[in-house]
């Protein structure tokens, strides 16, 4: 039975959405961008017992529908949308009962609103554990009986809520009475020019920076009213919630009805945001994710690629000697096996990010980071985008709209990429896997994940100088504070966490896959072909009579012309035409490897490690990828703008090409200068 019902589901930050929208939809998803701005959202599509299809959408976290950010302001805006495929028809939003306070501001705000809205109470069990005893009762009085009691990490009451939904979710009253502080003057002319019906409205309309669906015209009458009237926006917003905030301290007592004093509650906070156990802590884990991610990758890894070389050689021998069987054997394959064999390491990074997320141990990170990333020009909130950013650039800068101040959210976008993303990861290890052994240290650690773990800490180190430096080139002025709450740690949902890493993998696979895979395909014509391809005088031995020699192609002809510019640091005309290729995305640059050194020598079945250690440069017969070669690679790809991806999603969040122009300056520069500095040193 096909459906309308477009439900939205809002709450604060960490109050349990995503685990509900889990449950719900049931990996029945899709990511898109909102109308107007780059942030994403999910949609997702639950079934009902009566066969009713309903479209969820998860809309980003908030504490209220007073915007401070864009990422805030994206809900407000989606609230109020003119367009009915935008704007949703019914509302979920869920209450944390440990942070009741917080979450009725929230929810007095959405009631206002005039919208239909069903009251999701989670967390029931975390506030008995605290000493909250939540009387319910109270709260169904409070919404008018259209409240359901759930735990989203059990799938407690997921039956019951999904019951509740099979009838459309209804508008209810609020008894909650509300000064006015617009002026009348401002009120009289807004709702004469836009034609706005509730006076409620016009508290998110004052932030109509934030609504994409206005008229040009509208925000210009808007901004003059302001102006006209000395509007003090900010100044309204806080009297608002203050003034909201005493209305909830009065309904609070009769629904928290006792509250008891627990001790240890606080213990393992203590810990985990001390300055030293705290980081040592911080420090051990993410060792020991490092050390996992070669341990336990390695095994899979291996079988990934000897598949894919049995594949090859298999295909090869049963097809025709064809052009097709060249493209396919020598550049589809080869751009297959770039991609699908870094699944194992995608996968185990990734799970590690959504356990530390899931058990709550990431905010302690936060808070941990706050006195040192204030130091150098960042605000608290810049932690969240930049330890994002060891999974993916891309949404690490887009999650940046979380810091209102101008200049912080400037410098987190432009450090942001020099932490170390999922994309280097494929580089790292190749590079690692070459040149440092396999051995262990102290008889517990894997030299190879040390040398793994210190190049996030090169990342980390970069980004904090590069802020440093921006904090007193840049001229605005102006900081933050960190405001955050700690939810309680507890034992992570690990059907959530396979959610993430399935759909990160897959996101690496179909986004960056296809990338690769044509790149390998476009590389595959370029190292084939060249000025004489079309000539008979010279074929290869045992190549079709079209190939010309590898040096003689056009990849080789590109590589040779760059090959001055990059002899410095070590490279040549091989590792060249990867930098040129890996500009689409970091990843790639294995690939372009195992594209060229297959077409090199197509009998040659070894793995593409055991190629690039046998390689010998032409002139002086000594091995290519020496220690000093291999860490200036590293060094190199540590600070270089390497994705074009993520120089456009700079250009969309800061509106200008100046931004990412001076990104990939100072980042190619830095790697440069500093690759060039390694292979000296160590040559």
């Amino acid at each position: 039975m096909a459906s309308t019902r477009k439900i939205a589901l809002l709450g604060n930050p960490n109050v349990g959405k995503s685990s509900l929208f889990n449950c719900l939809t049931n990996l029945r998803q899709k990511t898109g961008n909102y109308p107007g701005v780059t942030v994403d959202k999910k949609i997702g599509y639950c079934t009902l017992s009566n066969n009713e299809r309903l479209e969820l959408q998860d809309l980003p976290g908030l504490y209220s529908l007073f915007a401070k950010s864009i990422d805030e302001g994206v809900v407000i805006n989606t609230l109020l949308h003119t367009d009915h495929h935008v704007r949703p028809t019914e509302l979920i939003v869920l209450l944390d009962a440990t942070r009741l306070r917080q979450s009725l501001l929230l929810a007095y705000q959405l009631l206002k609103l005039g919208l239909p809205v069903l009251f999701v109470v989670n967390k029931m069990d975390l506030a008995a554990q605290s000493g909250n005893h939540i009387n319910q009762e109270a709260i169904k009085d409070l919404f008018h009986e259209q409240v359901i009691f759930i735990n989203a990490r059990t799938e407690e009451g997921i039956d019951a809520l999904k019951e509740r939904l099979i009838d459309p979710i209804e508008r209810i009253p609020t008894n909650i009475e509300a000064q006015n502080f617009i002026p009348n003057k401002v009120t009289d002319k807004v709702q004469e020019n836009l034609d706005v019906e509730r006076d409620n409205v016009l508290y998110y309309l004052l932030q109509y920076p934030y609504l994409s669906f206005l008229k040009n015209e509208q925000r210009v009458y808007l901004q003059r009213v302001i102006e006209e009237e000395r509007v003090n926006v900010a100044q309204i917003m806080r009297d608002v919630t203050v003034q909201l905030y005493h209305k909830m301290d009065e309904l609070l007592p009769g629904i928290i009805v006792q509250k008891e004093q627990i001790a240890s509650t606080n213990k393992l906070d203590q810990l985990t945001t001390h300055p030293i156990w705290g980081n040592l802590i911080f420090i051990s884990l993410l060792l020991l994710i490092f050390q996992a991610i070669f341990a336990w990758a390695a095994y899979p890894m291996d079988w990934i690629d000897q598949g894919f070389a049995r594949m090859s050689q298999f295909f090869e021998q049963i097809l025709p000697n064809s052009i097709i069987t060249d493209a396919f054997v020598n550049g589809i394959i080869p751009g297959l096996n770039g991609v699908l064999i870094f699944i194992p390491q995608i996968a185990i990074l990734f799970g590690f990010i959504a356990i530390l997320e899931e058990s709550g141990y990431m905010a302690r990170v936060v808070v941990l980071m706050d006195k040192l990333f204030q130091h150098v020009g960042l605000s608290g909130r810049s932690i969240v985008p930049l330890i994002s950013g060891v999974a993916c650039a891309i949404p690490a800068v887009m999650a940046a709209r979380t810091i209102a101040n101008p200049k912080e959210r400037l410098i987190t976008i432009l450090v942001t990429p020099l932490m170390s993303c999922s994309a280097r990861l494929p580089v790292y290890t190749v590079l690692i896997a070459l040149v440092v052994p396999n051995k262990s240290v102290f008889g517990l650690l894997n030299l190879q994940g040390l040398v793994l773990f210190a190049m996030y800490v090169i990342g980390t180190i970069a980004a904090l100088l590069a802020s440093l430096i921006l904090k007193w080139i840049l001229k605005q002025q102006g900081t933050s504070t960190l405001v955050m709450e700690l939810t309680n740690l507890q034992i992570p949902k690990w059907k959530n966490v396979g959610i993430e890493m399935l759909e990160k993998v897959k996101i690496f696979t179909f986004q960056a896959g296809r990338i690769i895979l044509v790149i390998s395909v476009i590389l595959w014509v370029l190292a084939s072909f060249g000025p004489g391809s079309l000539s008979s005088d010279s074929p290869q031995v045992n190549k079709p009579a079209y190939t010309v020699p590898l040096e003689e192609s056009f990849a080789g002809i590109l590589g040779k012309k760059m090959e001055p510019v990059i002899a410095p640091l070590g490279f040549d005309w091989k590792i060249g035409m990867a930098l040129i290729t890996s500009f689409a995305a970091r990843e790639v640059f294995v690939g372009t490897l195992s594209t060229i050194y297959k077409l090199a020598d197509e009998d040659d079945t070894q793995g593409l490690i055991q190629k690039l250690a046998n390689e010998k440069r032409p002139k002086t017969g000594q091995l290519m990828y020496t220690p000093a070669l291999g860490f200036s690679l590293l060094i190199f790809y540590a600070f270089a703008m390497q994705c074009m991806s993520t120089l456009a999603i700079v250009y969309r969040e800061t509106k200008s090409w100046k931004w990412p122009l001076v990104q990939l300056i100072y980042m190619t520069g830095a790697a440069y200068f500093f690759a060039w500095i390694t292979y000296v040193m160590l040559s």
